[in-house]
């Protein structure tokens, strides 16, 4: 940027300098794919076994790391979602996405964002309205406010779902808030309103059921 070299501070690629050093550059591109070469650290947590951090070659499936490494879900229960790469502007995956390659293409082609390759597994008795209301009140708090879009925006959507756990929700308040969410994504400063919109997007998309259920039963119908 403005004709300078780019700083790079991140620790995970400051780990991997030393051995690109010590090996070279074309070992280190014998792992991964063509187009995503090396090894990524991902972080496994929410409902599994064994939580934790792990460094495997890009391309891995995320099959291989929450039923492999990470031990599978939790109390033999089953998986209802997980994040390919963490909260921030990436959409969630159901079980038909388990085997998709954990490399920055395949994830976008899947439709989401490999972000900072956090993967957060939620089992099959998660609320994944409450899931999206926690999620996105960590972004309206987080919302400097200097911009209306997300100061706004973030404010409405937390309150639109909490209306949904406290069984006040409509059948247009899905449409209403994917419409916020539209207003939202490339109308802020910063990238952080684009992040907040993912987990609304993605839960009304994919667990329409779930909020059409809280409206029958007057309230969240999950325990978690």
């Amino acid at each position: 940027m403005f004709a300078k070299p780019t700083v790079v501070n991140n620790v995970e690629t400051f780990a991997c300098v030393p051995h690109i050093l010590t090996n070279g550059a074309d070992w280190f591109k014998g792992f991964g794919t063509e187009k995503s070469p090396g090894t990524k650290m991902f972080c496994l947590s929410g409902d599994v076994e064994r939580p934790g951090n792990y460094e495997v070659p890009f391309g891995t499936p995320a099959r291989d790391l929450i039923e492999g490494f990470a031990g599978g879900v939790k109390d033999g229960k089953k998986l209802k979602a997980f994040t390919p790469g963490g909260a921030s502007s990436t959409q969630f995956f159901g079980p038909d996405k388990l085997d998709t390659n954990m490399d920055w293409e395949s994830v976008t082609a899947a439709g989401s964002l490999l972000g900072t390759g956090a993967i957060i597994v939620f089992a099959d008795d998660v609320c994944m309205v409450r899931a999206a209301l926690r999620y996105t009140r960590f972004y309206a708090h987080e919302s400097c406010g200097k911009c209306t879009p997300c100061r706004e925006g973030t404010y409405w959507m937390v309150n639109t779902l909490e209306r949904f756990e406290n069984g006040q929700g409509r059948e247009e308040d899905i449409v209403i808030m994917n419409d916020v969410a539209g207003n939202i994504i490339g109308r802020s400063f910063c990238a952080l309103g684009d992040f907040s919109i993912a987990p609304v997007t993605s839960t009304t998309k994919l667990f329409a059921d779930e909020y059409r259920q809280h409206i029958a039963k007057g309230g969240c119908p999950f325990d978690r």
